[in-house]
């Protein structure tokens, strides 16, 4: 009889242990989930956001350049203004996402070549909806090589490889 007792009250003691160090390490790793979707998947969606402002803007300068009619081109003006000033505000809110020193050094490159890049899609926008397609089109030409400048300085490498793989 006492064999048996202190047998189940030895299975009772492992299985409490068990289960302490149980709910300690889902405690932690809900714990850790929240720090990866606070520091890091908020500032990727940031970036992917800003990312498709630009896209949409770049659009937008298409559609007022493609629209035959006056007010169609005022509409589609007035919502490409919209997108750059969305681009604008989106990377002025990524500075809360990005900590390490390479993020930050790829947003400061951003940040560098967005004013130029956005002033001349204005510009090319603004001529595009008063009826000047083709000196919208050679604003848009010069704009090409900032663009080139902005698509590189917003790829950001989300992890770095090591150890025998990081070789393939």
């Amino acid at each position: 009889m006492t064999k048996l007792i202190s047998g189940f009250a030895a299975l009772a003691l492992l299985t409490a242990i068990v289960s302490v160090t149980a709910t300690s390490a889902m405690k932690e790793m809900a714990g850790n989930t929240e720090l990866l979707y606070e520091k890091h998947l908020k500032g990727l969606h940031a970036a992917d956001e800003l990312s498709t402002q630009v896209a949409l803007a770049g659009r937008g300068v298409r559609m007022t350049l493609l629209a035959k009619r006056p007010e169609d081109r005022r509409e589609k003006a007035a919502q490409t203004r919209q997108y750059l000033r969305d681009v604008q505000t989106q990377a002025g809110q990524l500075d809360q996402y990005f900590v390490t020193p390479e993020a930050k050094q790829k947003l400061a490159e951003t940040r560098d070549h967005l004013p130029e890049w956005v002033t001349r899609l204005g510009q090319a926008n603004d001529l595009a909806e008063a009826g000047k397609i083709d000196e919208a089109l050679a604003v848009l030409e010069t704009s090409i090589s900032g663009a080139g400048k902005l698509v590189a300085a917003m790829q950001v490498k989300t992890s770095k490889r090591t150890g025998p793989r990081a070789k393939r």
